[in-house]
């Protein structure tokens, strides 16, 4: 009876550290991608006066040039599959030139291909001064292979407008 009981409670604490263990293995990971993080794509941009702080990328005048582009690198761990990407913004603006569109792409380093992942937009939302919460966990190629790829947050502010803020994103893994 008392080897029983012994061997009871070794049992027992064996399953309560691999159910510990695999708790943490399974749980979700975020990265996440500040605001300041983005940076121009072409060299025509740098010029436009705009706010990158800790808190939103933003333009402080209208301007009509269309589609600028702001990238910035994801660093993920190999192997990891993507769950889902959350991005904040602010889109106070009717105009529908004036979108934004957030893309998490892909680069093979091998081809030189790019592949969008997964893509969220406000084209059709109704202008708001608050910030918003957009949310797509439907994401192509999902896992993360850093041998053969390396990978990008896109955001396309449709045009210069200081009612358009990026205010950061999530990966969820």
């Amino acid at each position: 009876m008392h080897k029983e009981g012994k061997m009871r409670k070794f049992l027992l604490a064996i399953f309560f550290i691999l159910a510990g263990a695999s708790c943490h293995l399974f749980s979700t990971k975020i990265y996440t991608i500040p605001p300041c993080a983005l940076d121009h794509w072409d060299s025509g941009t740098i010029s436009f006066p705009h706010n990158r702080w800790e808190t939103e990328f933003s333009f402080k005048t209208i301007g009509s040039y269309e589609d600028i582009v702001m990238i910035t690198p994801v660093n993920l761990p190999d192997g990891v599959t993507l769950k889902k990407l959350t991005t904040y913004l602010t889109d106070n603006t009717d105009r529908d030139e004036a979108r934004m569109l957030i893309i998490l792409g892909r680069h093979n380093l091998q081809t030189a291909v790019r592949e969008q992942m997964v893509s969220i937009g406000t084209r059709g939302c109704t202008a708001s001064p608050d910030q918003r919460e957009f949310s797509a966990s439907t994401i192509n190629f999902a896992r993360i292979n850093n041998d053969k790829y390396s990978y990008h947050l896109i955001v396309i502010f449709g045009m210069q407008d200081p009612n358009l803020k990026f205010h950061g994103a999530k990966i969820y893994y």
